[in-house]
């Protein structure tokens, strides 16, 4: 019997490195296990066993209000119980393409919900 561990992801750094840290604790644990990546598409996504995934992006530079906005949402994702990828979006091309002119702002499932501003975490949870 071979036990299988998924790593499932956008393919950033963290994804890799935390693929390579699943099968270098395999490789010295136990034999019977297998670990694999598995790439998710930019957007919503599902889990296996089709539980959704929220995408929830924080746009800015990364400055202490940006920080404040990601604290925010990980508060509400852990309040709410659900799965959520959090990603920071630092172009501001890409930024000002999404119609945001004010920073910071929040975007969950691909639709903008704040900007200029630090929402709450139980704002963010409704």
């Amino acid at each position: 019997m071979v036990a299988l561990v998924e790593v499932l992801g956008p393919g950033c750094r963290r994804c890799s490195d935390l693929l390579e840290l699943v099968r270098q604790v395999a490789r010295a644990e136990c034999p019977h296990v297998e670990a694999r990546y598995q790439r998710l598409a930019p957007g919503p996504t599902r889990l296996p066993g089709g539980h959704p995934v929220k995408v929830i992006e924080v746009l800015g530079s990364g400055c202490n209000n940006c920080q404040r906005v990601e604290a925010n949402a990980r508060e509400a994702v852990a309040q709410l119980g659900i799965e959520a990828e959090i990603r920071h979006i630092t172009d501001y091309a890409e930024i000002a393409q999404r119609g945001v002119m004010n920073t910071p702002g929040l975007v969950i499932d691909g639709t903008v919900v704040s900007t200029g501003k630090i929402p709450a975490s139980a704002t963010i949870a409704a």
